[in-house]
């Protein structure tokens, strides 16, 4: 079965209901788990790292496949004359890259981008049903296993599911006790990961706050 390897596109996949389309988090939440993802995806291709919190061009920056997702953010760090937080990128690369990994996923052919119908309420949230069923849950699936068999744990899987337990979502994984599972494996990711989903966890808290200031 092909896989997506991409972690942007695995963790948007794992945050959307294969059958329905329907995603598990709001549409902020998503936004920051998916560049967080691209960021943790870059630092274990060497293409970036991070220091005291702040996202660096790697030296050497190591050279990797043609990827219009990963180049745009590369990019974006590149252009920057100082570094800034994970945090703040988490944030400001949110739309754009979550657009750019719903392109990547649609022209695939692993899900469809169903747009939401104009309602009272306004206009409702974009659904991604998968068109590849297989491809579309397979991460969901694989992280799932790991959960119920630790030791077959990859660093992928581990930044993914750990990921996925910042933006407190690790009720799609149907495991039990999935909660205590993702903290204690976040203790075991190498220093830069860690510091990836502290900047997703930290823009999650920061991202509940204004909601509850509405």
């Amino acid at each position: 079965m092909k896989q997506t390897t991409k972690l942007s596109c695995q963790l948007f996949l794992l945050l959307h209901d294969p059958f329905t389309g329907k995603g598990e988090v709001s549409q902020e939440l998503l936004e920051c788990g998916v560049s967080a993802a691209e960021l943790a995806d870059l630092v274990i291709g060497r293409r970036i790292g991070i220091i005291d919190d702040h996202v660096v061009m790697a030296d050497p920056v190591q050279a990797g496949p043609t990827d219009r997702v990963g180049d745009y953010v590369l990019g974006c760090v590149a252009d920057q004359q100082k570094s800034y937080t994970v945090r703040t990128w988490v944030g400001s690369l949110g739309e754009a890259v979550t657009d750019l990994v719903v392109r990547e996923l649609v022209d695939e052919g692993v899900v469809r981008h169903q747009r939401g119908s104009l309602g009272l309420r306004g206009r409702k949230p974009d659904r991604f049903p998968a068109m590849d069923l297989l491809r579309a849950s397979s991460s969901r699936n694989r992280v799932r296993h790991m959960l119920t068999h630790p030791a077959e744990f990859d660093l992928a899987g581990a930044t993914v599911a750990s990921m996925v337990g910042a933006l407190g979502a690790e009720r799609v994984f149907e495991v039990h006790d999935a909660r205590d599972v993702l903290k204690e494996l976040n203790t075991y990711l190498p220093p830069a990961l860690q510091a990836v989903v502290a900047g997703l966890a930290a823009a999650v808290a920061a991202a509940s706050v204004a909601l509850g200031g509405r």
